[in-house]
């Protein structure tokens, strides 16, 4: 693979990681703070810090990462935010969400550099599928936790 090419694909990646980390930490905070759920949010807590493991096992690590990003260049960096979320569990469902859509594009991209790490961001994946069940739940219209 090509430098430009190679960084481009650690951009995507880099970008990527952040979100599903962003994602679960958001998550994280709404079971932690709003329910008092220190189960679920030290699984979530397990769950961030195992993305940044996945991170670690491409080439380079997290340093080929940061040294990859270029937020000052990004072409989507201002675009319109997302819609007003109504409510805790509209701000839990949309994190659910962006943390899957991202941990599925880490799996995809990083099946180019390392299915070591490929396999890990999948199982993390279906590990957020799983706490999103459990978790979701909790927060209703009418009665958070």
């Amino acid at each position: 693979m090509a430098e430009n090419e190679n960084k481009k694909l650690l951009r995507a990646i880099d970008a990527n990681l952040n979100r599903a980390v962003e994602g679960i930490r958001v998550v994280e905070d709404a079971v932690r703070f709003v329910c008092d759920g220190e189960k679920a949010a030290a699984a979530l807590r397990d769950i961030r810090h195992s993305l940044r493991t996945g991170a670690a096992m491409l080439p380079g690590g997290d340093a080929a990462l940061t040294s990859a990003r270029d937020s000052a260049g990004d072409v989507a960096r201002n675009a319109p935010p997302a819609t007003n979320r109504e409510s805790i569990s509209g701000v839990v469902a949309a994190n659910f969400k962006r943390a899957q859509e991202a941990t599925r594009a880490l799996e995809e991209f990083s099946k180019l550099l390392s299915p070591t790490a490929a396999a890990h961001f999948g199982e993390l994946r279906f590990k957020i599928y799983d706490m999103e069940k459990e978790i979701t739940p909790l927060f209703t219209a009418h009665n958070n936790c």
